[in-house]
């Protein structure tokens, strides 16, 4: 036989009480309070196990960081092509408006004030008489 399954990674998992509810909250427009929340318990767990648990190499919190569309509450995704949320209008709206603003190059107080005043006419009249 020329394959071997091992177990690796052998660690102790704990699931604070609170975990089931974390997720029937996460729809509730508080469930980043919730979140805090759950955050807070888990490091009373960590105080808890390291002061009364032998033979414990590490212990911390851990989590995983998953991206959620602001508007609709869905799981980020991209659309592979385009970059666009694939989930709601108000998504892609908000991408291209941001698209369309790091277009614009940046300009200093003294430009857009300039630019604003409507007195850049003559400048540019210069400027096509320069480059022809």
């Amino acid at each position: 036989m020329a394959k071997i399954i091992r177990r690796e990674n052998i660690r102790v998992e704990v699931i604070p009480n609170d975990y089931r509810s974390f997720f029937k909250a996460k729809d509730n427009p508080a469930w980043l309070h919730k979140e805090e929340q759950l955050l807070g318990t888990c490091e009373g767990i960590v105080a808890g196990i390291e002061r009364h648990v032998d033979d414990v190499d590490t212990v911390g919190t851990c989590f995983d960081r998953v991206a959620y569309c602001s508007f609709c509450g869905s799981h980020w995704e991209t659309h592979p092509q385009d970059g666009l949320p694939v989930c709601c209008n108000e998504a892609i709206d908000e991408m291209e408006h941001e698209r369309d603003q790091e277009e614009l190059p940046d300009e200093s107080p003294e430009e857009r004030d300039f630019y604003a005043k409507g007195d850049y006419e003559g400048d540019l009249e210069r400027e096509e008489g320069a480059n022809s």
